[in-house]
């Protein structure tokens, strides 16, 4: 049986179960942001070995049962009973630390993509350092929250700049979902307007040579 790692929202989770079903593959999905509403988790270790159960609503599952894994777009857990922040914090906290501890208890082997090894691929910086390594080129890059160096970088490349979330440009509002995709940067209006000057300029230059030529023409 294929384990599906993911949330309730995920689309592409949605179109892979689509195509399970119809292959009649055995599957499960584990919505983490359903955890511990809906879902539940136990690990067990003793000298026997180790080993876990997940629990989705009437059905529980036990480790043995799990064939594969695949980790698709999981999110923390948020902790919702009538507590004190600091209590929901811990929570969640635990919460967290507990999924994180499923993944270990794992098998390496049945992972079609290992959390770590998607965590070191997700880092933008890993992967850029890692490709000039190895001889790629790369852009000039600059992570910064200081708007006079992201002015000064900007000037050096000629306003010729791309924007893009260090992470990821995805933000929820409830049901909503919002993106901050990658982008050129405009240039600054005033940097537009001589630009447009010089290019103005530039026309007229052409246009009065244009001129010129043919009034000598005809005096020739």
């Amino acid at each position: 049986m294929l384990l599906i790692i993911t949330n309730r929202h995920d689309l592409a989770s949605d179109y892979l179960i689509h195509g399970l079903r119809e292959s009649n593959i055995p599957f499960v999905r584990f919505n983490t942001d359903q955890y511990p509403e809906t879902v539940l988790i136990d690990i067990e270790l003793n000298k026997s070995g180790f080993g876990y159960t997940l629990t989705l609503g009437d059905q529980s599952i036990h480790s043995s049962a799990i064939a594969s894994v695949y980790f698709r777009q999981p999110v923390v857990p948020t902790f919702r009973e009538d507590a004190t922040e600091v209590e929901c914090l811990f929570a969640e906290t635990e919460l967290l630390e507990t999924m994180r501890s499923l993944w270990r208890v794992i098998p390496e082997e049945l992972w079609l993509n290992h959390p770590k090894r998607l965590w070191v691929a997700a880092n933008k910086v890993e992967q850029l350092m890692t490709a000039q390594k190895i001889g790629f080129r790369i852009p000039d890059t600059l992570i910064s929250c200081s708007p006079e160096r992201i002015q000064d970088f900007f000037a050096k490349q000629n306003g010729k700049v791309v924007a893009k979330a260090v992470k990821h440009g995805f933000m929820r509002s409830g049901d909503e979902v919002l993106l901050a995709g990658t982008q050129i940067l405009p240039q600054k209006k005033k940097e537009k307007k001589e630009e447009e000057r010089k290019k103005r300029k530039e026309e007229g230059s052409q246009r009065r040579v244009s001129k010129n030529t043919k009034k000598g023409s005809h005096l020739d």
